[in-house]
């Protein structure tokens, strides 16, 4: 079961801690507006999912907002899921005393980026639509003669501050999402972060 907070400007303040078990889901944010999540004690995904949608409101410097005063740990198949927002790219922010990925399970932000031919690295469409750039220069469509040029170079190779950007035309996909974390202590990463 998963219960969905789409609210603009929604915050949840949770005192002590949040569980979020085998199964379960919560969904927060939502296109427009800011959205917070505070945890006074531990956030615990035990087999679980938190998914974290980024609003376009700028103004907090981050489109959504996820505290944990203590510890943040995702087990075995649970997963944090992050999305930029897919227009102007504001992503979440997490805070969290100390981190834990067991094997299995992770945060994703694979393909929840900036949505197809948007973004400052957007490819070009045409009758075949080319590669975004980030770091790089996104790949040409030559295919057919068609020779549209791949979406521009921004950001850094090694220090990514912003989400992808989506590929040409309707065609092209989503870019990659932004995770950007601030642990106060320890990070122990058995699983993945995509």
């Amino acid at each position: 079961c998963t219960f969905r907070l789409p609210g603009d400007g929604f915050q949840l303040t949770v005192s002590n801690d949040l569980l979020i078990g085998s199964g379960g889901g919560l969904a927060l944010g939502s296109t427009n507006g800011y959205s917070l999540l505070q945890v006074g004690r531990d956030l615990r995904l035990a087999g679980g999912s938190l998914s974290v949608h980024s609003g376009s409101n700028t103004a907090e410097g981050c489109g959504a907002r996820i505290s944990v005063n203590r510890d943040l740990l995702i087990g075995p198949s649970s997963w944090l899921q992050v999305y930029s927002h897919q227009t102007n790219g504001s992503s979440a922010f997490l805070t969290a005393g100390n981190l834990t990925i067991s094997a299995g399970g992770g945060i994703n932000a694979n393909s929840k980026g900036y949505a197809s031919g948007l973004g400052p690295g957007a490819g070009s469409a045409g009758g075949h639509s080319s590669g975004a750039g980030y770091g790089g220069q996104g790949g040409n469509a030559n295919t057919g003669g068609s020779g549209m040029p791949g979406g521009p170079t921004y950001g850094f190779t090694n220090a990514p501050l912003a989400p992808g950007s989506g590929g040409g035309g309707v065609r092209g996909g989503y870019g990659g999402g932004f995770v950007n974390m601030e642990i106060g202590g320890r990070a122990i990463l058995d699983g993945t972060v995509s």
